[in-house]
């Protein structure tokens, strides 16, 4: 993906609005529209974790199109890794590896972690809350409990169906 440039559709609007935030440092609220309008109910309202989360990178790095390219895959790669480690505590390291390999070679998790949308960060939390939650049901553990609800308020404010996560 680094021989292409930002442009297309989603990667060049999110890495512009981060560069807005970070040159800003300020969320642009306005350009979401008025409430109840047409350009509200529209696509660009969206949580803002994930341009937040490119916007502090360009802070920290610059506005570089190799931090761009980068973040997704890192993410695909620490959703394998921590999809092992929790699976590995609630069944085996067997399953484990198995899982990992499952979670990071759907065809629609190896698209999104090549292409720059909001769902990579959704999957990778979304992935942390629920297996997180199954180690409380299975450890009956307080801090699995506490954890599994700042993923969950972490992916709602990634993407709106995370919101579905506080029914549990």
């Amino acid at each position: 993906s680094l021989n292409f440039p930002i442009v297309f559709g989603d990667e060049g609007f999110h890495s512009r609005l981060a560069q807005w935030i970070a040159e800003k440092k300020e969320y642009p609220v306005y350009l979401f529209g008025m409430e109840g309008t047409p350009s509200r109910a529209s696509g660009y309202a969206r949580p803002p974790l994930w341009n937040l989360l490119e916007a502090s990178l360009f802070l920290v790095f610059g506005f570089n199109e190799l931090v761009i390219k980068f973040l997704t895959p890192f993410l695909a790669f620490l959703t394998g890794i921590s999809t092992y480690i929790l699976v590995k505590k609630l069944f085996n390291p067997r399953v484990g590896i198995f899982s990992s390999i499952i979670a990071v070679t759907i065809p629609s998790f190896v698209t999104y972690s090549v292409l720059f949308y909001t769902d990579i960060l959704f999957v990778f939390y979304s992935n942390l809350f629920f297996l997180t939650f199954l180690l409380y049901k299975k450890e009956n553990s307080k801090k699995y409990l506490i954890l599994s609800a700042i993923f969950a308020s972490l992916a709602a404010l990634t993407k709106a169906p995370g919101y579905a996560y506080y029914l549990f």
